[in-house]
């Protein structure tokens, strides 16, 4: 009888070490299925894209002919206002003096310009006029200098809406891929819920937020 009861036991004791080697083995495949489903997501959100610091554009071979203005949007930026629209930036001094105008097509990328942002991205050294383009991603000016931050999917660089955030990122309203977010390193989807929408709008309600309209 004692000799029964210890091979019970035995049995009892490996029976019991079986199934949490079983378990633990089952539950490490588990996780490991959870970590590659995460990072295939995340790798999903990814946008790739590109910063260009801009100079004069190529030249198209012809020249421009001059048109009547059609203003998109305003903003004031360092002691300037600036006027958005299809032809161009036209920049004004306070006194309702026209100092300069920036072309599409020869002083910036060739697409019409949209909404406009003033704000300092993570990537930046100091604040800049944010400039949404149909087409070119988003053009930044610090007052001196042009840059361009462009994704490589086209439908990435049709951008309806800008938003920038006191973290130093950037919401990107799209007309097809929805809201993107801008961190100075990484452009990717905002979240699931806001993918693939005309965005038209983005207004903040609280600090660091920002909603799709």
């Amino acid at each position: 009888m004692k000799l029964n009861r210890r091979r019970v036991a035995a049995i009892a004791i490996v029976t019991a070490v079986v199934c949490v080697l079983v378990t633990t083995f089952v539950i490490w495949r588990v996780e490991r299925v959870m970590d590659s489903s995460r990072r295939e997501a995340a790798q999903g959100e990814l946008l790739s894209f590109q910063v260009l610091t801009l100079g004069a554009q190529p030249n198209p071979g012809f020249e421009g002919l001059s048109a009547p203005a059609v203003y998109k949007n305003v903003a004031v930026f360092e002691g300037h206002i600036y006027l958005a629209g299809p032809a161009g930036l036209y920049a004004y001094a306070t006194d309702g003096t026209l100092e300069r105008i920036y072309r599409t097509g020869i002083d910036l990328p060739a697409a019409p310009l949209g909404q406009m942002a003033v704000g300092m991205l993570a990537d930046a050294k100091r604040p800049e006029l944010l400039i949404s383009t149909l087409g070119a991603g988003i053009v930044c000016f610090d007052g001196h200098l042009y840059r361009q931050i462009m994704g490589t999917n086209a439908d990435a660089r049709v951008i309806t809406s800008l938003l920038p955030l006191a973290s130093g990122r950037l919401l990107i309203g799209t007309a097809k891929l929805g809201l993107l977010i801008y961190d100075g390193k990484t452009l990717k989807r905002f979240h699931p819920t806001t993918d693939n929408v005309y965005v038209t709008a983005l207004q903040a309600r609280r600090p660091n937020y920002g909603w799709a309209r």
